[in-house]
């Protein structure tokens, strides 16, 4: 669609150039959801800056909707027939918006879902339950993902499976989580579709 056809958004974010709260990951991952969710829609991010001092200024470009398409339904990208009836999953990760995200995708497929907040959260809850799945993040303060799973495949979770969540998709950290002991990797932000399918596909082969 022709530039001149779409609606623009223009946010100046001004000095604050540093990553907020000095956690560089989430200021990656925070640009990535805008980019990766843009480009869902048919959309376009752009970045410029005057040099240091001067702040940064970000452009998302939308497609315009027409009336009439703008009210017609359309399959939802979360639309799965994915189904984790009464399946027990812990997700691990320090980020709220993150737990909360992928909570709701498993709930809506009728799975049995409790987060945790840290490894050491995660680690006293399973002293007392077994799930099937670990969805566990590996940036986490204190403890990371990997130590995390290490840990639990020597005494906690053996035989669980489990999933790494990762704001960086490059090869090195997806080669590291496989090596420690997780099953499957998937890099920040992940469309809730995809995890379902992976979820139903790794629970079904678990069981078989």
């Amino acid at each position: 669609m022709p530039l001149n056809s779409c609606r623009s958004s223009s946010i100046d974010f001004g000095r604050r150039i540093k990553p907020p709260h000095g956690r560089t990951e989430d200021w990656v991952w925070g640009l990535s959801i805008v980019k990766h969710l843009t480009e869902l829609h048919g959309g376009t991010v752009t970045a410029s800056s005057g040099g240091r001092g001067h702040g940064a200024r970000f452009e998302v470009r939308l497609p315009a909707v027409e009336p009439a398409a703008a009210t017609s339904p359309a399959r939802s990208p979360q639309s799965t027939h994915v189904s984790l009836d009464g399946c027990s999953i812990l997700i691990v990760d320090d980020d709220e918006s993150t737990r909360e995200v992928v909570a709701t995708a498993l709930e809506a497929a009728h799975a049995d879902v409790q987060a945790a907040a840290s490894a050491l959260e995660a680690k006293e809850w399973l002293q007392q339950h077994v799930p099937a799945l670990i969805i566990a993040d590996l940036g986490m303060p204190v403890e990371d993902g990997l130590s995390l799973i290490r840990d639990l495949r020597e005494r906690l979770a053996p035989d669980v499976c489990a999933i790494a969540l990762s704001a960086y998709a490059d090869q090195p950290s997806r080669d590291a989580a496989l090596a420690a002991g997780f099953n499957a990797f998937l890099a920040k932000p992940t469309r809730t579709d995809a995890l379902l399918q992976l979820v139903g596909t790794m629970l079904k082969g678990s069981t078989s």
